[in-house]
């Protein structure tokens, strides 16, 4: 057989060409057409459904609205968080009494009035779902906010209890959100506060820092002192609460204890 010569002279030597070319060729189709089936099958099983955008703010999962409850004094303000799955979810706001500001994806403000109990509630935007706070006021308190975060991230440190104390007695706790705030209605008798060692887990060393100075939590007489209160006074506390995690190094020994 000669290669030089033209393929329609090659297609009719007895077949031989034709025969020998097809069996070339087949093969190689079949693997390419069998190639393309998994790519196309593979392609389809690698969607996804749920989220919208990339942030994950209308993801699945169930609203929870935290604060779930919390004391005030007159005109205090309380850090409010909105989350499904652990993320911040966009949801709009309402309240049957004082008012709302929203302040981020899931986050809002709300202002207390002068007295009762108020219904707060976050719903979901796009996506089903509903949860509800309910916050009431103490006329004869001053309202206590602050920040308990990771000393490594700065991330907030949810449930971390506070414990506002007049002397050794407890007069007052707050529970932190997710993001580490709270907001307490705290009689004016209060005058230092401490973090119960119960409610911080094993991952964080049980010492914390504020304005400077440590505490330990395993003492529950080592305690930080509050700013001044008077009724109705909403009152910031001077630093975050700092909390070590144990992962990094020990923090130096308490030096603020009474």
């Amino acid at each position: 057989m000669n290669l030089d010569e033209p393929i329609g002279v090659l297609m009719r030597s007895n077949g031989k060409v034709t025969s020998t070319l097809m069996r070339t060729i087949l093969p190689a189709i079949c693997a390419f057409l069998v190639i393309g089936i998994l790519i196309g099958i593979s392609s389809v099983g690698c969607g996804g459904g749920g989220s919208t955008g990339t942030n994950g703010t209308n993801g699945g999962g169930a609203l929870s609205l935290y604060p779930s409850t919390a004391n005030v004094g007159a005109g205090g303000t309380v850090q409010l968080q909105a989350q499904a799955n652990f993320l911040n979810v966009d949801v709009s706001w309402s309240s049957d009494a004082g008012l709302v500001s929203p302040t981020g994806i899931g986050t809002a403000t709300f202002t207390a009035p002068a007295s009762g109990v108020s219904t707060i509630t976050a719903t979901r935007i796009g996506v089903t779902g509903s949860d509800t706070s309910a916050i009431s006021v103490d006329p004869t308190t001053a309202t206590v906010r602050g920040r308990v975060v990771d000393g490594n991230t700065f991330g907030g440190i949810g449930n971390a209890i506070v414990e506002f104390k007049n002397g050794n007695t407890i007069v007052a706790t707050a529970t932190t959100i997710p993001n580490g705030s709270f907001s307490a209605a705290v009689p004016t008798t209060a005058t230092r506060f401490h973090i119960r060692s119960s409610s911080i887990s094993s991952g964080f060393y049980k010492q914390y820092l504020y304005s400077s100075k440590r505490y330990t939590m395993l003492d529950a007489t080592c305690t930080a002192p509050l700013p001044a209160l008077s009724v109705g006074a909403n009152v910031l506390l001077l630093t975050n609460i700092v909390i070590s995690p144990a992962s990094g190094p020990p923090p130096p020994p308490p030096n603020g204890c009474p």
